[in-house]
C-alpha cells in the first residue's frame, strides 16, 4: 500500500462530465479532490474518449492512490508526484471489484502516465500466510492490503510506518514542551519498561525498542531546545 490519499474518478451521466472525488468531497469543493482532478486532467489523453466509454458500459469508477508530495506530506517520503491506480469497481451497494487486469486495461486505454499496483501470490493456508507476514512487515512502505476468500479487506503496516508514526506523536509532544518553554531544562526519557508497558500490546518487540531509541534521541534534542532557548531569553 502506498501512501497517499484516495481519489475516486467516475462518471455522472446527467451532466456527461467526468466526476473527480476524494475525502467525501467532489472538484472544486474539496481540495483533495481538486488536487486529484489537476494531475488526472493532465494524464487523460482524450476526455471525451473517456466519457464515452464510461457512458457505453455499466456503471463504473477508478480508484487511485495520489501521492503529491509538496502538498499532502505523508509519513512516507516520496521524491515526487505519483498516481497509482487501485482497482476499479462497479457503482453498486455491493462494491464489487472488476478483475486488476481488466481495470488496467481500461485505464491504460484512456490515462497515462500511472503506476499500478504490485500484487503478491495468494496464500491459502493460515501457516504459508504466517510464515510470510514477517517478512513483509520488514519491507518498506506503508503496508500491504489483503482480500479474504469472502472479499473482505485489512492492512498490514510494516515496521518502518508503524515506527514513524509512532515518533511523530512522541516528536509532537515534545515540540509542544519546547513552546511552552518550561522552567525545568532536564526533561526525563521515559524508560524502556515503561514504552514496552505503553506499547507491547498492539505492537512488536521490533517497534517498540526502535520507537524508544527515537524517543532518547528526541528528549535529547529537546533538553538542548530549551538550553538555547533559555540562554536566549537571558542574553
Amino acid at each position: 500500500k502506498y501512501d497517499g490519499y484516495l481519489g475516486i474518478l467516475g462518471y455522472d451521466k446527467s451532466t456527461n462530465e467526468l466526476v473527480f472525488c476524494s475525502k467525501s468531497m467532489k472538484a472544486p469543493e474539496g481540495e483533495y479532490a481538486q488536487w486529484f482532478k489537476d494531475e488526472m486532467l493532465k494524464r487523460i489523453k482524450d476526455i471525451d474518449m473517456l466519457k464515452q466509454a464510461f457512458k457505453g458500459s455499466s456503471a463504473k469508477s477508478l480508484i487511485f492512490e495520489v501521492i503529491i508530495p509538496d502538498k499532502d506530506e505523508h509519513l512516507i517520503k516520496y521524491d515526487k508526484t505519483e498516481i497509482v491506480l487501485l482497482d476499479m469497481v462497479h457503482n453498486t451497494i455491493d462494491f464489487d471489484l472488476y478483475e486488476y487486469k481488466i481495470a488496467c486495461n481500461f485505464a491504460n486505454a484512456y490515462i497515462t502516465d500511472f503506476k499500478t499496483k504490485a500484487e503478491f501470490p495468494s496464500f491459502y493456508d493460515k501457516h504459508t500466510f504466517n510464515f510470510y507476514l514477517k517478512s513483509l512487515k520488514e519491507q518498506s512502505g506503508e503496508g500491504f492490503v489483503f482480500v479474504d476468500a469472502d472479499k473482505h479487506m485489512f492492512k498490514l503496516k510494516t515496521y518502518e510506518y508503524e515506527i514513524a508514526k509512532l515518533t511523530r506523536s512522541q516528536q509532537e509532544y515534545y515540540n509542544n514542551i519546547v513552546e511552552r518553554n518550561p522552567d525545568v531544562h532536564d526533561i526525563k526519557c521515559p524508560t524502556y519498561e515503561h514504552i514496552r508497558d505503553r506499547y507491547i500490546e498492539y505492537f512488536d518487540t521490533v517497534v517498540v525498542e526502535a520507537v524508544y531509541d527515537n524517543i532518547v534521541s528526541i528528549v535529547k534534542e529537546t533538553n538542548q531546545k530549551l538550553v538555547d532557548k533559555h540562554n536566549s531569553v537571558m542574553l
